[in-house]
Order: structure tokens, then sequence, then C-alpha cells
């Protein structure tokens, strides 16, 4: 369907993929043929509009694959933008199958990218933050960007990135500017192939960093960090991805600074060896040690004679997305069932409570008309018993005197049919 938002389709900054989208009122899926098994970008893009009747607000839906869930209970509402959400998943089956499950009247996608990327974009090997060690198995997991960022002002857009991807500046994260500054080069950024190449990063976030500032003459003695504050879910795991190009030292072996994750140093006396070749360092953040504010931070070095400076050219930020399709159906179809027996036990027991009480009711109301009827006997002159009744218990026995249960008329009138309990 189109939107109707004259302001949208008037508007230059969103293409024209954002002025359309499919929705879906039950599950649907999307199939694609995987031409090579490897890493792929999943990339979903959003931005809800009015179209009729459809108010794409007021979606709540969960996409997912054959293998793994890449939204759950998601919502877009108060959304002044397009979302785009990036995935990088190892592919390892002929097909993928997108599906999109409402939970609301509806479900929407404007466009789906798949993009075949190398495998070398990720490594199988990174760094644990606390503590420092080795962790494998990185290119085996899931993972959501959640950050791309381009140190040095600029912004990457699709345009000039290999895999099209976009890097946001990061004036917008910086905790203090004034201990920063941003720095450029117009140098040929030389890729090793292999390791890092321009699918890792463009040569516009190599050739551009955020280095820390001398603030004046009279605190050039002094040491600060450049803090950059980002928020996150805590309770996941994330993987940060730092990128290094040395562009301020004259000469190599010049720079020495140290890095931080939150309170954590990962890297002490951290230098860049070569001038002419950028890198790029992976730690593991824990789900335990993930909290929704994450600073990181560059120094100085505390070595002794060494100037107080240090570079940041570009960072990434994924979450791990390890939440199986198939575990999640199954975790929803088990509260179901669980959900179902707590309700039927439940209802079973108010149901044995009332016919108790019923019954207990029935015996002494039972035990009180018994009472009534031996105190209001008499004696007769053939020595038989007569029962007399009250007129209250009468008109329950025959319904208040309901014509439909008259059987007969007598010489004293209308005879009735009645049940005494």
């Amino acid at each position: 369907m189109a939107s109707t938002d004259s302001n949208l389709e008037a508007s230059s900054e969103y293409p024209s993929l954002y002025q359309t989208a499919r929705i879906f009122t039950s599950l649907s899926y999307y199939s694609f043929q995987i031409q090579q098994h490897g890493h792929h970008f999943i990339r979903l893009h959003f931005y809800p509009f009015v179209y009729q009747n459809y108010d794409l607000a007021n979606a709540k839906f969960n996409v997912s694959t054959q293998d793994i869930m890449l939204l759950t209970d998601f919502q877009l509402k108060n959304i002044s933008s397009p979302i785009v959400k990036e995935y990088l998943v190892n592919i390892t089956k002929d097909k993928l199958n997108v599906f999109f499950q409402p939970f609301s009247d509806l479900a929407f996608v404007n466009a789906i990218e798949v993009v075949s990327v190398p495998d070398t974009l990720i490594f199988d090997l990174a760094s644990t933050i606390n503590p420092i060690r080795q962790y494998t198995g990185l290119s085996t997991q899931a993972l959501e960007n959640v950050y791309r960022v381009n140190m040095g002002i600029p912004k990457v857009t699709p345009d000039n990135d290999t895999l099209w991807r976009t890097w946001v500046p990061d004036a917008s994260f910086i905790q203090n500017q004034n201990f920063a500054r941003w720095k450029s080069t117009i140098a040929t950024i030389n890729y090793m192939e292999g390791l890092v190449t321009a699918e890792t990063a463009p040569p516009i976030v190599y050739s551009t960093a955020t280095e820390l500032a001398l603030l004046n003459e009279t605190t050039k003695g002094a040491r600060f960090n450049i803090t950059w504050q980002f928020d996150l879910q805590e309770g996941y795991t994330y993987m940060l991805r730092f990128h290094f190009f040395d562009i301020v030292s004259i000469s190599a072996n010049q720079l020495l600074f140290d890095v931080y994750v939150g309170p954590w140093a990962v890297l002490t006396d951290f230098g860049l060896p070569s001038l002419a070749r950028p890198q790029f360092t992976d730690f593991i953040l824990s789900a335990e040690d993930s909290t929704c504010k994450l600073n990181i931070s560059i120094g100085p070095s505390k070595t002794a004679n060494v100037p107080p400076d240090g570079i940041l050219n570009g960072l990434e930020i994924f979450k791990f997305n390890n939440i199986s399709s198939r575990n999640y159906a199954g975790s929803r179809v088990s509260l179901v069932i669980v959900l179902g027996i707590v309700v039927v036990a439940m209802i079973s027991f108010v149901i044995i409570v009332l016919v108790g009480k019923r019954q207990l009711e029935k015996k002494r109301h039972f035990k009180m008309r018994r009472r009534s009827t031996i105190k209001n006997t008499v004696p007769c002159h053939n020595g038989d018993l007569s029962y007399r009744f009250m007129l209250s218990e009468l008109q329950e026995a025959t319904h208040n005197f309901d014509e439909n249960w008259v059987i007969g008329v007598g010489g004293f009138g209308k005879v009735y049919n009645g049940v005494f309990f």
C-alpha cells in the first residue's frame, strides 16, 4: 500500500521506499534464495504512516527467521524518522524465510535487504572485558547492530559504504566536547587483505578521528579522558568493535593511550605501530556487566614521559541475539498450556466449592423445615398427624403460585403441583 501522508511524500530526506509498505493481517513470510552460505546482513526498514483505515503506528508484531527471533512485540509509536533494524547472521541453508506475526490487527514492513558479506567481516576470536580473556565462537552468533559511529564528525551514508551501511557522527555521544578535537587526513588508506578491508569500514571512517585535546597551555600537564555515552538494554551480551588508524602522529610508535569500557581498562598503553595500516579490536561485554548507560573512554597513557594523547576512528556496538525462533514459539505454547491448566483448575475448584456450598445449604434448609413441621403438628380426632405449612413455603414450592404449576381445580380452588425440600 502507498502512503497518503503529504508531508512524507514532499520530503526529499526519505527515499520512496518509505512511502509504501506491505501489511500483514495474519502470519506471513518472505522467502529468499541464498546463493552462497555464510554471513549476511538482514535489514528491515520501518516507517509507519496512515493509509485509509490502517494506522501502521498501531502495529505490534514479531519478526523471525526459521532459526532466530529478530523482533519481539515490536511497536513503532511516536516515530519521526525511519527505523532500520540490521542483523549479521550466518546462514547455512539454501533458503531464508522471514516471518511476520501480528499481535495487533496488523504487521508491516517498508523494505527488506538480504546482503551477502565476506566471512572475514567477523572473526571467531574476541576478548572478554571482565575479566580480560579470550572469547571464541563469535562468528556463530547472530548480532544486531545497535550503534555504528564515525568519529570525526561526518555522517557516512550508504552510498559511501560498500555494504550500504550508515555511520552516524559521534558529536551527540560525547560527554564533554571541550576534551575532544576532530581530525582528518587525505592520505590513502592501505588495507590489509584478508584482515581489514573496505568492507570492515570504508576509507572515510579511517580518514577521520576524534583526538584527545589539550585545553590550553595551563592544562598541558593535566590528564583528561574523552567519554562517549550510549544507551543500551541491560541484561544482554554486546560486542564492541573499535576502529583505529593513526592519522595524528608524524612517525610510528609515538602514540600510546588507554581505552576504557565502563570502569574497566581494556587496552593499556595501546599503540599503533604502523602509520599506514588500519586495524580493529573486538571486545565482549557480558550480560552481567551490561547497563542501561555505557561509557566508552580513551585517555592518556600513565607511562612516564609519554605525551598525553589518544584517538578513536570508529565504533560499532552489536547486541547478541540468541533467542531461537523455535524455542520462543515453544515457550509461548508452553505458557498457553500452563495458563490453560491453571484456568481449568481454578474453574474446577470454584465449581466444587459452589456445589458443596449448595448441598450444605440444602441440608440446613431441610433440617429447618423438619423442625418447623414437627413444631406445628397437632393431634387430630382420628389420631393421624397433620402438617401445616407457612405461606412462604407454599409460594416457594409452587413458584409463587405459577399458573403453569396448576394440575386441577377442587372444591376449595386450584390445585398446584409443588415440591418441598
